[in-house]
């Protein structure tokens, strides 16, 4: 994340990068699957033109109309997917954490986050990244901050995450210790 709240330009948010009142992602990650989702949705509409173009779909009104209702629809949904991941990401102030991920988004009190560390979203095979610890065990994967490996679950690149935790933790301390505004 830059001084300016910018986004990270890198595969991998390097530590030295964490600020307060920022939105924290590695931004070669949330772009790329937001560009994926963007072809996904321009594909759907491709194949809507591509049906609406064979004059024997146009025979049947209705089942046209069902037909075209069902691809432009995935296309808007993909649309929203894309949208969605290209503002995933993580924020953290002196009295909230926000956890945008690609399906949900979570809000914990600085005072129920415990601390960040290595892990794996999604269980065994899911995405390596930062793991928010909260109180009563409920863990938060900040996928924005994950890793694209083939392997998942790599205990290396598990290890490799451990200085960005460990900037996040210490991001986290300071802003329970700073008075508050």
């Amino acid at each position: 994340m830059s001084s300016q709240g910018q986004p990270l330009a890198s595969s991998d948010a390097p530590v030295g990068r964490v600020a307060a009142n920022a939105w924290i992602r590695t931004e070669r990650r949330t772009r790329t699957f937001a560009a994926l989702a963007y072809v996904n949705a321009a594909g759907w509409v491709a194949i809507a033109i591509d049906v609406l173009s064979k004059a024997h779909y146009r025979e049947n009104v209705p089942n046209l109309l069902a037909m075209q209702v069902f691809l432009l629809g995935v296309a808007a949904i993909s649309v929203l997917v894309g949208r969605r991941i290209a503002r995933c990401g993580l924020w953290m102030s002196h009295e909230q954490i926000i956890v945008v991920g690609p399906l949900r988004s979570w809000h914990v009190s600085v005072g129920e986050a415990e601390g960040f560390e290595p892990g794996v979203q999604g269980g065994g095979n899911g995405t390596p990244c930062p793991v928010l610890k909260c109180a009563g065990g409920r863990s938060i994967g900040v996928w924005a901050l994950g890793r694209d490996q083939l392997i998942a679950n790599n205990r290396r690149s598990l290890r490799e995450m451990q200085p960005l935790c460990d900037e996040l933790g210490a991001l986290l301390s300071s802003l329970r210790a700073a008075p508050r505004a």
